[in-house]
């Protein structure tokens, strides 16, 4: 069991450290991203016990328009996979790459395998919302 445990820790940190701050771009709607492709499988493996989660909030014209606020009411900067998009119809919409809408202002997301120790989730040490999460995997290899 011990060794499944630290397979398990192993693999997720190997996930989290493949995507950088220096892969992050901030899209015209003021929405950062990461590009990463990877085979989808390795975020198949595990699911994190006490993963990052929390409600969506936004802000149209803030400097971090869209962020999750966690169960103790702290703004958590999210970088989202390539692709997603924010708007304000008037409130926070965030769609996937195919258009798809994940989540709207005020649902909660679990971003299953983003741990609570993987950043402070402040806007220059934000969480990144690598793995399954939202019923698809992310990131993911595009075609």
């Amino acid at each position: 069991m011990k060794r499944l445990l630290a397979l398990i820790l192993a693999v997720g940190m190997m996930i989290a450290a493949c995507v950088s701050a220096s892969a992050i771009s901030t899209g015209a709607d003021g929405l950062r991203t990461f590009e990463w492709r990877q085979n989808d499988r390795l975020c198949q493996l595990f699911a994190i016990a006490s993963p990052v989660d929390g409600v969506l909030r936004g802000q149209q014209g803030a400097h971090d328009p869209v962020w999750l606020e966690a169960a103790d009411s702290r703004h958590l900067s999210v970088v989202w996979p390539a692709g997603f998009t924010l708007s304000f119809r008037p409130d926070a919409e965030l769609r996937d790459e195919r258009g798809d809408l994940v989540a709207r202002e005020g649902d909660r997301l679990e971003l299953s395998q983003t741990r609570w120790d993987d950043a402070t989730g402040r806007y220059e040490d934000p969480y990144i919302a690598a793995g399954g999460w939202a019923g698809r995997c992310y990131p993911y290899t595009r075609s």
